[in-house]
C-alpha cells in the first residue's frame, strides 16, 4: 500500500445480475468494492481508546476508539492499522 490518503469505512448499493441489491464495504485504499469478506480486513485507523469517555449501555460498558474505521482487501492492506478483524466477521455476506 503506498502513502496516499485512505477513507473511511463506506457501504456502497450494487445491483447484481440485473435483480439483486447488495451493499458490499468499498475498500479504503483502492475504492474498489469488496465481494469476498474472507479475504478483506476491517480496522481501525488512527488512535486508539485515547481519552475516549466510556458510556453504558445496559450493563455493558462501551469505550470507543479515536482513529478512523476503515476496510480493505489484504492486498491493499499494509498491515499497520490495529485491531483489525477480518471482515467476515463484521458483515454477515461472506461473497457474492
Amino acid at each position: 500500500m503506498d502513502s496516499k490518503e485512505v477513507i473511511s469505512a463506506e457501504l456502497g448499493a450494487y445491483v447484481v445480475n440485473n435483480r439483486d441489491i447488495v451493499f458490499l464495504p468499498t475498500c479504503s485504499v483502492c475504492g474498489e468494492p469488496i465481494t469476498d469478506m474472507d479475504d478483506a480486513n476491517i480496522m481501525v485507523d488512527g488512535s486508539p481508546l485515547a481519552n475516549s469517555p466510556m458510556i453504558q449501555i445496559g450493563r455493558d460498558h462501551l469505550q470507543r476508539y479515536e482513529g478512523r474505521v476503515v476496510v480493505a482487501h489484504l492486498r491493499c492492506d499494509d498491515g499497520r492499522r490495529k485491531p483489525w478483524f477480518r471482515a467476515s466477521r463484521v458483515f454477515v455476506r461472506r461473497r457474492i
